[in-house]
């Protein structure tokens, strides 16, 4: 015999395939709830980001108005130009501007419209303050509006 031919057993080799296989499956597991994880964090943030230019727009409609009243199933914005009625239904959110709707799929859960931290059921009354809950999956997300009346207005509506 010129050398001993150095070579893995039958069994080495076995044992190398299963860690092996054992590796990988441990490796496209985590990768798959990585993934699913990635999916859902996607999903909250797109979720976050409406409602948030939901608030920014709501925000600015308030800011531009004189005057902010109660309708029945929301409020309307008198400005200077035009008026902007919102519009609160179960699934949705309708903002009304000039006869042009834009329509949010939101689920909106309790909305509440306060003047002087005295809530205002009264469609026609004034309103400085709107609460409105937002229910998306398992979060419920509040937007909190304040409008800020020149003193004229607020002693005008004593």
């Amino acid at each position: 015999m010129k050398g001993k031919l150095r070579a893995f057993t039958l069994i080495e080799v076995i044992i190398a395939l299963a860690l092996a296989g054992i590796v990988t499956t441990i490796s496209v597991m985590g990768f798959q709830i990585i993934s699913k994880n990635f999916e859902n964090y996607k999903k909250s943030n797109a979720d976050y980001l409406a409602v948030a230019t939901v608030h920014q727009v709501m925000n600015h409609d308030l800011e531009l108005s004189k005057l902010v009243k109660k309708t029945v199933s929301g409020f309307i914005c008198n400005t200077q130009i035009h008026s902007i009625e919102y519009k609160f239904e179960e699934t949705f959110l309708i903002r009304n501007i000039n006869t042009v709707n834009d329509t949010m799929a939101f689920n909106v859960g309790r909305c509440e419209f306060l003047y002087n931290h005295m809530e205002q059921n009264i469609t026609g009354e004034l309103i400085d303050e709107i609460e409105i809950n937002i229910n998306q999956d398992q979060n419920s997300l509040l937007i909190h509006l304040v409008k800020w009346y020149a003193a004229n207005i607020k002693l005008n509506n004593l």
